[in-house]
């Protein structure tokens, strides 16, 4: 039996593991590994920061999107070592036959310069949420809305 290590749960990484799991019907071991116990579903961040969703709409516990046969490891990947074909992930390492590397892309707003407080984002689970705060606080101060129809 290979094993097969997969590496963050977005989209990509779920799908990827959901789909080993049917195609290879139990002949090789998944081992996925996540730093975060539930999934978010990043396209509805935008949902979010308007409002138009909730926590609980958009974050479900990890386990419950995947299949059973696929071992779950919450940890941080710390090294990859593809000369040695494994993982280091918290305490622990993982030897793979099969790597899939789909951690995704973090935000590094520290890079750039005057990154403050004022600037928002969506593109993270806690910059939707402060940008609907954000965006509810203005709207509460909402001005006069301005028409367009006798516009020249």
């Amino acid at each position: 039996m290979k094993t097969i290590v997969i590496l963050g749960v977005g989209v990509g990484g779920i799908v990827t593991a959901n789909e080993l799991s049917t195609r290879l019907n139990g002949e090789h071991k998944i081992i996925l590994i996540e730093k975060n116990k539930e999934h978010t579903f990043a396209p509805s961040y935008l949902w979010l920061m308007t409002g138009d969703r909730k926590k609980g709409q958009i974050k479900v516990p990890l386990k419950s999107l995947l299949k059973k046969n696929i071992e779950v490891v919450n940890a941080t990947v710390n090294k990859i070592l593809p000369a040695e074909q494994k993982v280091k992930a918290g305490e622990k390492e993982f030897h793979y036959d099969f790597l899939v590397i789909a951690l995704g892309a973090d935000l590094a707003p520290e890079k750039i310069t005057g990154w403050d407080d004022s600037i928002h984002t969506f593109y993270t689970y806690e910059g939707a949420e402060k940008l609907h705060e954000a965006l509810k606080k203005h709207s509460r101060h909402e001005r006069n809305p301005v028409s367009f129809e006798n516009a020249a």
